[in-house]
């Protein structure tokens, strides 16, 4: 059977299918590519132009020392005054999605604070996988749980693939110059948000975002890719990206 690419497979039934590596985000709206910013794509490229590099000199370990969000809306947009959470509720879950992504006091991949000892594993992780990937490729099928996840994002003839599972992977695939990548509908999740239907998103209809608010939060994935958050953190190079 045809593995379904790109536009095709947002409405197809195949779990497996091939999206476009710059059409994917992760869920703080970072692109992988050469066209956005991602802190271990840019850990990575650092890697590539200095193999000494140790965590202490990385961009990663300065990623966490600068960006610790209080809340979700800082989380994806640093500052924004048009979408109110309540103060009871600062990481509630996106407007379509059940789970919320509430980060750990520390040891939380996604940005900091987060004590040396984790962010030391992360750096090595991220760069032990970028170099086994460089020599071994993208084996999904060989390799138990193997297929990096996520979900649709549909905005009338555009998409987004979220991703939910497989970070890393990922971001190394990107720095090795893959622009197409086989992945898994994340089992669970639904599998295609259309903007169209903003009215039936879950927390649109419990009242905890209103439709204007929810459809900002929408528009972050395929207006931004992570350029503009590394500058407002001041962590941004051209070299690293």
């Amino acid at each position: 059977m045809n593995i379904p690419v790109g536009a095709e497979a947002i409405d197809h039934q195949s779990q497996i299918v091939v999206v476009e590596l710059q059409k994917c985000r992760d869920w703080l709206g970072y692109s992988y590519t050469a066209n956005g910013w991602h802190y271990s794509g840019a850990t990575i490229k650092q890697y590539i132009l200095n193999p000494q590099l140790t965590y202490n000199d990385s961009i990663l370990k300065i990623y966490y020392e600068k960006f610790q969000p209080k809340s979700l809306i800082e989380a994806l947009f640093i500052k924004n005054n048009k979408i109110t959470i309540p103060n009871d509720e600062q990481w509630p879950a996106l407007p379509w999605l059940h789970v919320a992504y509430k980060p750990r006091n520390s040891n939380y991949q996604h940005f900091g604070p987060n004590p040396d000892h984790y962010g030391k594993t992360e750096f090595s992780k991220t760069i032990d996988l970028y170099k086994k990937l460089s020599k071994n490729g993208y084996q999904p099928k060989s390799h138990r749980d193997g297929f990096i996840r996520g979900y649709f994002l549909k905005h009338y003839d555009d998409y987004r693939f979220v991703v939910s599972g497989g970070q890393h992977r990922i971001a190394a695939l990107a720095m090795l110059g893959y622009k197409n990548i086989e992945v898994k509908i994340q089992p669970s999740y639904q599998r295609v948000i259309d903007i169209q239907k903003v009215h039936k998103w879950i927390n649109v209809r419990n009242n905890k975002y209103n439709q204007e608010e929810a459809i900002q939060i929408f528009n972050l994935y395929f207006n931004e890719n992570g350029k503009n958050k590394a500058k407002k953190i001041g962590i941004y190079s051209k070299i690293y990206m």
